[in-house]
């Protein structure tokens, strides 16, 4: 079960962070400021990467290190990966990306 949800967690990932991302944050920013959305993006992509690793540690570590902390970061995960699917709903549509072109 860890193996597949590691797979799971790994393909979410490679859907979300790359060559998506940035092609979301360069759709959705003015053209003029498009070099300085980048350099945000990596900026807090590198940030979240830290903080997310020290906050699921912590979560982790806060049960003993025993299997209910890996649930509980597992959960945790999922609730913001739900919260991020409905913030992704308020993205521009196909549609209205080409018509602002």
């Amino acid at each position: 079960m860890f193996l597949f949800s590691g797979l799971l967690i790994g393909f979410g990932l490679a859907g979300i962070l790359g060559a998506p991302l940035r092609y979301i944050v360069l759709n959705e920013s003015p053209l003029k400021d498009r070099a300085a959305a980048q350099g945000l993006l990596s900026i807090n992509t590198s940030f979240g990467q830290i903080i997310g690793a020290a906050l699921l540690g912590a979560i982790i570590t806060s049960q003993g290190s025993n299997i209910s902390g890996y649930n509980i970061s597992y959960a945790f995960l999922a609730v913001v990966a739900f919260i991020m699917f409905l913030l992704a709903l308020k993205l521009k549509t196909r549609a209205d990306e080409f018509k602002n072109r």
